[in-house]
């Protein structure tokens, strides 16, 4: 386990002391919990039993499709729901335009407008996804977005922000495939915990 916090240490006269490590974990440390890179055919990545001694989550991203008949995206959703208790929210641009979305009553989250096999090789779409309070049962659960990619000149940028309206602490976290394409291989997931006050 790697040292986290410093404490006060102290050198008297006659003899030396220092105490390096209280044993407590500064706020706001992230915390690696599991990370899943793909080999090339898999539809879809998922976090099970998800520990609840965090405040809140962070998933890190890189990613490719197989999809090769344009830009792709992924689905999100949490403890196995797929009815319609998600909505989120969208802003992209491309470097010559820009425009917002808003999906309301769905049975997920989205990463939007994602590298595929369209795209030049070696090309992905890299991102955080942060989820809010995951653990805390009196309140819907927020998301907030930022990714995108460049094809040397094209690609877009994302803003996207979620809700799951559940109380549930989340202890699964699902992301599949947009399209019938799976994930290219080397795509990464890497899922951190974050303490809180």
């Amino acid at each position: 386990m790697a040292i986290r916090r410093f404490s006060g240490s102290s050198l008297t006269a006659g003899s030396k002391s220092s105490k390096l490590w209280d044993q407590e974990t500064t706020l706001g440390t992230f915390e690696s919990i599991a990370t899943a890179t793909c080999s090339g055919s898999e539809s879809s990545v998922t976090f099970s039993n998800i520990p609840q001694g965090y405040t809140h989550l962070q998933i890190r991203y890189m990613l490719r499709t197989l999809r090769t008949a344009g830009y792709d995206f992924q689905r999100i959703t949490f403890n196995g729901d797929t009815t319609s208790n998600y909505s989120d929210h969208l802003i992209k641009g491309n470097g010559t335009a820009a425009s917002a979305e808003a999906n309301n009553g769905g049975a997920l989250i989205y990463i939007d407008y994602g590298a595929s096999d369209f795209y030049t090789a070696g090309i992905y779409t890299v991102g955080i996804l942060d989820i809010l309070d995951y653990s805390n049962t009196s309140k819907y659960k927020t998301t907030r977005q930022l990714n995108g990619f460049d094809a040397n000149g094209s690609g877009y940028v994302n803003f996207n922000s979620g809700n799951w309206r559940s109380t549930s602490a989340i202890t699964q976290i699902d992301i599949t495939k947009g399209y019938t394409d799976g994930f290219k291989q080397y795509s990464s997931f890497a899922l951190y915990g974050i303490r809180g006050a």
